[in-house]
């Protein structure tokens, strides 16, 4: 059987949905999307820890594959994910650029990629770190 995955990384939770080629729901799992805390000084402020956020995409994708009665292949991904990402805002070039080059690293093995800001690129995201993470890409991203 052929099978669309459909990825929704969303504020509170996480959630990967196998659908058929005619839209119907096969399968799906979900996880909680998990906050860090990690400045005592501003205990109200939290973020997305990346590789936390990672981790419960692999934990959807592998309950929802579990629940699978006919396993298939996998024809297409689609991603959705928040609107804000922090990477880009408050990181330095270089920083920017370590984080670029580990998504290609995950993303690129075995097939095609995209790699993009988000669905929009936030008033908050320094020029430099957008810039630097367009050449990495230009640089790296290539079979």
């Amino acid at each position: 059987m052929d099978l669309l995955l459909g990825l929704d990384i969303g504020s509170t939770s996480i959630k990967a949905n196998f659908y058929d080629v005619k839209g119907r729901l096969v399968s799906g799992g979900s996880k909680p999307t998990l906050l860090s805390h990690p400045d005592d000084d501003h205990p109200n402020w939290s973020e997305w820890d990346p590789d936390i956020i990672w981790g419960a995409v692999k934990d959807s994708i592998s309950s929802a594959l579990e629940k699978l009665d006919l396993k298939g292949d996998i024809r297409s991904i689609s991603v959705t994910g928040f609107g804000m990402d922090g990477v880009l805002i408050d990181k330095s070039v270089s920083e920017t650029i370590e984080e670029t080059k580990k998504c290609l690293e995950i993303g690129m093995p075995g097939g095609g990629y995209i790699l993009s800001s988000s669905n929009s690129i936030h008033s908050a995201v320094k020029p430099d770190n957008y810039q630097a993470m367009l050449e990495t890409l230009k640089k790296y991203g290539k079979y």
